[in-house]
């Protein structure tokens, strides 16, 4: 069903449109941090709907967040 929208999964090691969202809007919040790492094993690939090409990502890492 998801080729039929053009979501086609390449590799199990690149991520959907629906958790890419949600991983890039937990960076612009401040509460994630997504980093790719020139040494990494291993990289995921986000989709971008901003562009024809994929974001690369090896590193997620959890941030502290301020509460008031």
């Amino acid at each position: 069903m998801s080729e039929h929208f053009g979501f086609l999964n390449e590799s199990e090691l690149e991520v959907g449109p629906a958790l890419s969202f949600a991983l890039r809007r937990g960076e612009i919040e401040g509460w994630l941090k997504l980093e790719q790492r020139s040494d990494a094993t291993t990289q995921i690939k986000l989709f971008n709907p901003d562009s024809d090409f994929s974001l690369l990502c090896s590193t997620v890492q959890r941030m502290e967040v301020a509460r008031d």
